[in-house]
């Protein structure tokens, strides 16, 4: 697992948006403006949901609100905080007039046993209420066939852009190149990636069906749906990400058009707001935030951003929370067993040496 320390810092780094600043800095791109007539923004950790201040009428159109989460492996019982946050933060933002969103950035499950890994998605979509997810290397070890019948029926997408598959592999059916969300009608492109390295972390046996490009050409096609979805009007893009941390820094300093990625694949643990390091310029000096929260439901994250009007990050504040004291959930325990039966007994301890009092 790797650590990025990261600190929350102001930056004036858009060309085009020169009022930049990150984590609930308020933000006046009017120097005419009165100081009480910024809108500002604000993000608790503790209650996960916005509030504004000070701010007169609010074009509450342009802020947006997304629980990340990445590589939980199919550990069910890891997963608990991460769905019991998931539930709270829905239930603190759906009076608030922002748009939102629930995504991961893949490995979502993992092994060979395409029923778990139907449970896995059944909880992201009638528990945890994914709205997308990015395909991971873990999404195949059942095969494409496997991975099909896991994810057919579901209500969330799944995307990667840098994927060609077979015209005989059933996955063609499943993942897409892109899909268009509106909320606040507003409307929002997403786009994603298989990881680069696709063939290096996967059995041979799985990679069948599965063309997944290199970096060059996994940028050229990032790019192409970027330009399909701007000619749609679109200029706020997301990008759910499984190729790793520094491949992301890589990827978004060289497209043009994405605004955030929702990263995973190296277990990164990125934290904050830095200037040069999860927050860089794209290839046209527009502003990029990159996420990633670690791996086995240990850490979730809730980004909060603002949008100019031409759909230019203008405002930002990324809170990654590490989750502690992990339990069962008797929801997850329920569901598991309807669905996979109980859990077999394969041991029993008969007895152990009582805790020294100084411990």
């Amino acid at each position: 697992m790797i650590k990025i320390n990261t600190t929350n810092v102001n930056n004036n780094i858009s060309k085009k948006s020169p009022s930049f600043k990150a984590d609930n800095a308020s933000v006046n791109t009017n120097t005419n403006q009165s100081q009480e007539q910024k809108q500002t923004l604000y993000s608790f950790k503790n209650q996960n949901i916005y509030q504004y201040k000070n701010a007169l009428n609010p074009n509450t159109k342009n802020y947006l609100s997304i629980y990340y989460y990445n590589d939980t492996h199919g550990n069910s019982d890891q997963m608990a905080h991460i769905l019991s946050s998931a539930k709270t933060y829905k239930n603190n933002i759906k009076n608030q007039p922002i748009t939102s969103f629930v995504l991961s950035a893949g490995d979502n499950c993992s092994g060979g046993d395409y029923k778990k890994n139907e449970f896995i998605f059944d909880l992201m979509q009638n528990i945890i209420g994914v709205d997308a997810s990015a395909v991971g290397n873990h999404e195949t070890d059942a095969a494409s066939e496997g991975f099909y019948e896991a994810a057919k029926n579901k209500n969330f997408s799944f995307i990667a852009t840098n994927v060609d598959f077979d015209d005989d592999n059933p996955m063609k059916d499943i993942v897409k190149k892109s899909i268009i969300k509106e909320q606040n009608g507003i409307k929002y492109g997403f786009i994603g990636t298989m990881p680069i390295d696709f063939k290096m972390c996967t059995k041979k046996e799985v990679q069948k069906g599965i063309n997944v490009k290199d970096f060059e050409n996994t940028k050229k096609a990032l790019q192409n749906e970027i330009n399909n979805l701007k000619k749609q009007g679109i200029n706020r893009i997301i990008m759910l990400s499984h190729v790793g941390y520094e491949t992301d820094k890589k990827l978004a300093s060289e497209l043009d058009g994405v605004d955030i990625i929702i990263g995973g694949h190296t277990h990164s643990v990125v934290e904050g707001v830095q200037n040069d390091e999860n927050l860089v310029k794209s290839k046209s000096g527009e502003p990029v935030i990159i996420t990633q929260a670690g791996e086995n439901g240990k850490y979730y994250g809730i980004l909060n951003v603002e949008f100019d009007n031409n759909g230019i990050l203008k405002t930002l504040n990324n809170n990654l929370i590490q989750t502690t004291n992990h339990f069962k959930s008797p929801i997850i325990e329920y569901v598991k067993q309807k669905n996979l039966g109980e859990s077999p007994i394969v041991a029993k301890l008969k007895e152990i040496e009582p805790l020294p009092l100084s411990r």
